[in-house]
């Protein structure tokens, strides 16, 4: 569909941090990214509200289907 392979790499927090710093960010702040990424991972960002239903009218809609809309 996308005309290439994607590839995912499952990445230990201090792999990520360090993918992270060879971008140049500092230490502390890639380490907190990958704090932050973990934490996602496992759910913790997991959760419903009514933002897009007040800020555009229309009720929200998963990620499968807007891409299969689009």
């Amino acid at each position: 569909m996308l005309g290439r392979k994607i590839t995912y790499h499952k990445l230990t927090p201090d792999e990520l941090a360090k993918k992270h710093m060879g971008f140049g960010l500092p230490p502390d702040y890639a380490r907190s990214l990958a704090g932050l990424d973990t934490m996602i991972r496992g759910g913790g960002e997991d959760r419903i509200n009514d933002v897009v239903q007040q800020v555009t009218g229309r009720p929200p809609r998963s990620f499968r289907e807007f891409f299969e809309e689009n």
